[in-house]
């Protein structure tokens, strides 16, 4: 299983870097941290677009 980086993600659902990371500080996309960056599992970004909250 491959995870997306905040950049991919962002061009996934056409937005910025940034607003991909303000998205994860608001705790609407769940991430985890690999490193220093945040990865974000398929299942996580497609419960995101399909408007799910975010699981703990």
């Amino acid at each position: 299983m491959e995870l997306f980086t905040l950049a991919e993600v962002a061009e996934v659902l056409k937005i910025s870097k940034l607003a991909a990371w303000q998205h994860v500080r608001k705790g609407n996309l769940k991430s985890y941290r690999v490193g220093r960056q945040h990865r974000v599992f398929p299942q996580d970004l497609q419960a995101f677009i399909r408007g799910e909250e975010a699981a703990e």
